[in-house]
């Protein structure tokens, strides 16, 4: 807090929010300290106008913060206007100290099982993430994706309102070389439209079974069902089933957790779509061109 009041700026913004966060999940695994604590309150989104949002973690974070991870991480009730603890931490309280895609993973698949149950009160996304920044979550290695950073930051931006301000509502992208294998999950995950020549298409079903296989690290499992489900629905993609690395797929499978924008799915199913006589290579697939 002192170092915010002597210098300001981005860097001091994010240490003190993440010093907050930190408090919060201490005062939240401790009973006695729930009963004399109330939970942070919901923080102004004006701190958003120290953030640059250069770096694909904090793009990333925004992203996953935005959207619900507040009850994740520790046993707040996010749907009253003053937030109070849950007698006891759920299901729906899920982050753990452990990797950030065991985390995410835990999410993503907490989220299905919620929007299973209560299709009616899933709520749109109030940011969306770039397939850029996905490719190079999955891509960690390569890229030197900040992991720890990005789960830290991503804890420390669930205490902000975000109201969205600054965010482009649909992403302009750049040409990207996405994983295929991201991008067969992703369009069954988030239920794209099947088709771009209709504006009622009927969107694909999701596959339980696709998202347990991928989470448990079978790969070519996980896009074979998930090329099976988009060419049921009419999907014409050129991609056939191939191996995936366990952690690759696993990767590909946390990245779920981050909201895409329906044109970014768009992208995604006619960078894999072709005329059924034509094929086309399968470990990559062009999507995310400016518009």
């Amino acid at each position: 807090m002192l170092g915010l009041c002597a210098h300001g700026g981005e860097a001091s913004t994010i240490e003190f929010l993440c010093a907050l966060a930190d408090a919060e999940a201490v005062i939240a695994h401790s009973p006695r300290l729930r009963e004399q604590i109330r939970p942070v309150p919901w923080l102004s989104p004006e701190w958003l106008d120290d953030l640059s949002f250069e770096s694909p973690e904090l793009r990333l974070a925004r992203a996953l913060a935005a959207n619900g991870l507040r009850r994740r991480v520790v046993p707040v009730d996010t749907a009253r206007r003053y937030l109070t603890w849950e007698p006891a931490p759920g299901p729906a309280t899920n982050w753990r100290e452990r990797d950030l895609v065991s985390n995410l993973l835990a999410i993503v698949r907490r989220d299905a099982v919620e929007s299973q149950r209560e299709p009616d009160r899933q709520r749109p996304p109030r940011t969306y993430s770039r397939l850029a920044d996905i490719t190079s979550f999955v891509n960690a290695r390569a890229t030197q994706l900040d992991d720890a950073g990005l789960g830290r930051l991503a804890r420390a931006m669930s205490l902000l309102r975000d109201d969205g301000r600054g965010v482009e509502r649909s992403p302009r992208e750049r040409l990207a070389a996405v994983p295929a294998a991201f991008a067969v999950l992703a369009l069954v995950h988030h239920r794209a439209e099947a088709s771009s020549s209709n504006s009622v298409a009927p969107r694909v079903p999701r596959s339980p079974e696709m998202l347990s296989r991928a989470i448990a690290g079978d790969g070519r499992g996980a896009v074979e069902l998930a090329v099976r489900r988009l060419r049921a629905s009419g999907v014409p993609i050129a991609v056939d089933p191939f191996e995936v690395a366990p952690d690759v797929i696993r990767r590909c499978a946390a990245a779920l957790v981050f909201p895409l924008h329906p044109n970014s799915l768009r992208r995604l199913r006619d960078g894999l779509s072709v005329e059924p006589d034509q094929q086309a290579p399968h470990q990559t697939t062009n999507a995310g061109a400016s518009t």
